[in-house]
């Protein structure tokens, strides 16, 4: 979508304030914040099976989702964790408050790039993303969502070195991995083909046959 030059220019002045961050910032700094709130009980105990299968669906089987099984039962926490916008991620929405970055179109991050970065410094978009990933991973409460990004960044890999994919990715994660994750493969398998980030991938863009 095309910017006024007064909406371009208030929106590189923040994404200019965010990148700093993101480049100078260290990781742990964004570590700080709201927590899960725990209760008072003892570690529960689950079965084997069921912790089997929690460490499977999730980066990990953190006490809240122990917490939540042992209370609701493992079958009734999967179906949570397959609607996802029903649960409160408020711990995690937090800490990506300033990765407004993530939330630009292709065009837009070109044409910042160009503006702000000093001849396209890759890294000021590709580190936010992975950083955005890692923050995901350890605070979403939407684990199994995010174990399903996952899968799938792996499933359709591009590699972020390759050509313009380092911009490009930034939406192909956005727009077709995270938006599917939990959907119609046949939907996240058109969408990932239509990919400007996987053409250029694929060198679909010099293909002239």
């Amino acid at each position: 979508m095309p910017l006024s030059r007064r909406s371009f220019l208030k929106l590189a002045g923040i994404v200019a304030a965010g990148a700093t961050l993101s480049a100078c910032q260290p990781l742990y700094a964004r570590i700080g914040g709201p927590v899960e709130t725990l209760s008072a009980s003892p570690f529960p105990s689950l079965s084997p099976d069921d912790f089997t299968a929690l460490s499977r669906l999730t980066f990990g089987p953190r006490l809240s989702e122990r917490q939540r099984v042992a209370e609701i039962g493992l079958a009734a926490w999967i179906e949570e964790q397959l609607a996802p916008e029903t649960i409160d991620d408020g711990p995690l929405d937090w800490r990506m408050h300033d990765f407004d970055l993530l939330k630009l179109d292709a065009a837009t991050l070109y044409e910042l790039g160009e503006q702000l970065f000093d001849g396209f410094d890759p890294d000021k978009v590709i580190a936010p993303l992975r950083q955005a990933t890692l923050l995901r991973q350890v605070y979403t409460r939407r684990q199994l969502s995010e174990v399903m990004v996952e899968f799938w960044t792996d499933h359709f890999n591009i590699s972020v070195e390759k050509g313009d994919c380092w911009y490009l990715k930034v939406v192909d994660d956005r727009e077709v991995i995270r938006k599917h994750a939990l959907g119609n493969f046949r939907d996240l398998l058109n969408a990932s083909a239509k990919s400007p980030a996987m053409l250029v991938y694929l060198d679909n863009q010099v293909n002239e046959a």
